[in-house]
């Protein structure tokens, strides 16, 4: 059942493995830990394959990414920031190679800031 108050802007399969849900900022302001509580929020109750994918133009607090470490064996949350969605347009690397990177990283590190 979708909830009607919930927001998600964009979702999609990456490899037919793993379901990505995702949010993106356009904002002048970093996102602050109560926006990262309230994206994790989203992924309560989904099945361990959901990763999420938080984009933001402005970059992240550290309280925000202090809870994203506080909350990652809980969620798979992968950040992009301004510098990495350039790249990814560009296609330097692609964005299924970048989230496959990126979803080791967070994988064998967890408590990195991938």
């Amino acid at each position: 059942m979708q909830n009607p108050e919930e927001q998600i802007d964009f979702t999609f399969w990456l490899h037919a493995s793993q379901f990505v849900i995702g949010e993106a900022r356009w904002l002048n302001e970093s996102v602050s830990a109560k926006q990262m509580r309230d994206f994790l929020g989203k992924l309560d109750g989904r099945p361990a394959a959901v990763v999420g994918l938080f984009i933001s133009m402005s970059g992240f607090t550290e309280p925000a990414m202090r809870y994203l470490r506080q909350q990652s064996a809980k969620h798979t949350v992968l950040t992009v920031s301004d510098a990495d969605l350039a790249a990814i347009l560009r296609g330097e690397p692609e964005l299924p190679e970048w989230l496959t990177r990126a979803l080791r990283a967070r994988f064998e590190h967890p408590f990195g800031d991938t």
